[in-house]
């Protein structure tokens, strides 16, 4: 009998690249999990030790379900922050990374209302 395959969420995830955590990011946002669930799974990565390259779309998947706290989280974090080059960095990679979930049809996309 053939064994069922686990397949991990992004609560367990550690992406290899920045595609493969856009791919599964898309997936769940397109899936029926709930949005306060998203944000307590981006919420807890974008907390967690700051990585320059994912962090910035952990925060802006924080941003498209849940704004209000994650804002004040972001803004902590660029204080937060020692150089302004890596202040910098993670305000550019951010924007970047709203732009593609609001291209992907995420929450925090316009209304076409």
């Amino acid at each position: 009998m053939p064994s069922k395959r686990r397949v991990p969420s992004c609560s367990s995830f550690r992406p290899v690249n920045l595609r493969n955590l856009g791919y599964l990011l898309s997936i769940e946002q397109a899936s029926s999990v709930a949005d306060a669930e998203l944000a307590k799974i981006a919420a807890r990565k974008a907390n967690a030790r700051y990585n320059p390259v994912f962090s910035p779309t952990w925060y802006a998947t924080w941003v498209g379900v849940d704004p209000v706290a994650a804002i004040p989280a972001l803004a902590a974090r660029l204080a937060a922050l020692d150089k302004p080059a890596k202040q910098t960095n993670l305000a550019l990679r951010f924007v970047a990374a709203v732009s593609r979930r609001v291209g992907l049809g995420s929450p925090i996309a316009p209304s076409s209302t």
